[in-house]
């Protein structure tokens, strides 16, 4: 696909999706009554390898159903108003699988997205879930929709433990010579861009293309800043 082409231009928009979005309506098979699909909304973020990772709760009807059957999907959609037929949404066909022992990178970025989250994984039993991506649905508008393989949303680079430590503070502090009047905090990095937090709401600051390595992100997140 050729920059600017309409592939191009969804691919970017589904990208968009995939690393801004915080929470989803996850669909599950039933398994009281059986045969139906069962939707229920659900906070997530994603792993350095650009999974989603979810925390549930061992009693939630969505938690059993995922241990007896893992086939799921997880829906995104852009924010907005007015017709909803005319935002972008993207629909990932995926396998769940229960991490029985949670990476600690993977818990701490949980954890920095939704600190409250803690509490539930400490005190009451949520566990971990990661969703392996399988196909994906990008619609970018009526009339406008294709297959995606998850692979083209997976990051091209995904940072180590310990080069995400050493980022983020430096990151934090990139972005606070900038914007010293707009207090966020930096919660996630990855390949594409940055993702910051105040309270329960989360902004995004996008690459225009995707750096290789650690070295490059804290001069692309100056320059995306300085623009």
């Amino acid at each position: 696909m050729t920059e600017g082409s309409p592939g191009t231009t969804q691919l970017a928009q589904a990208r968009r999706l995939w690393y801004g979005t915080h929470e989803a309506l996850l669909s599950s098979h039933s398994q009281d009554p059986p045969g139906y699909p069962f939707g229920s909304l659900t906070p997530f973020c994603l792993t350095p390898q650009g999974e989603p990772l979810l925390l549930l709760s061992h009693l939630a009807r969505h938690t059993r159903n995922l241990q007896a059957s893992p086939r799921c999907s997880l829906l995104l959609r852009e924010e907005g108003s007015g017709d909803v037929q005319q935002l972008a949404r993207l629909t990932c066909l995926a396998q769940a699988e229960p991490l029985q022992d949670c990476p600690e990178q993977w818990r701490n970025g949980y954890f920095r997205h939704f600190p409250d989250a803690r509490e539930y994984y400490q005190h009451l039993n949520f566990r971990f879930f990661r969703l392996i991506p399988h196909r994906c649905y990008f619609i970018g508008g009526f009339g406008s929709a294709r297959w995606l393989d998850s692979s083209r949303l997976l990051p091209s680079y995904a940072f180590t433990q310990r080069e995400e430590a050493k980022l983020l503070p430096g990151a934090q502090a990139v972005y606070q010579a900038h914007e010293a009047d707009r207090p966020l905090l930096l919660v996630g990095v990855d390949c594409y861009g940055a993702t910051l937090r105040k309270g329960p709401h989360f902004t995004r600051i996008e690459f225009d293309a995707p750096i290789e390595g650690p070295a490059e992100f804290l001069a692309r997140l100056g320059s995306c800043l300085a623009d």
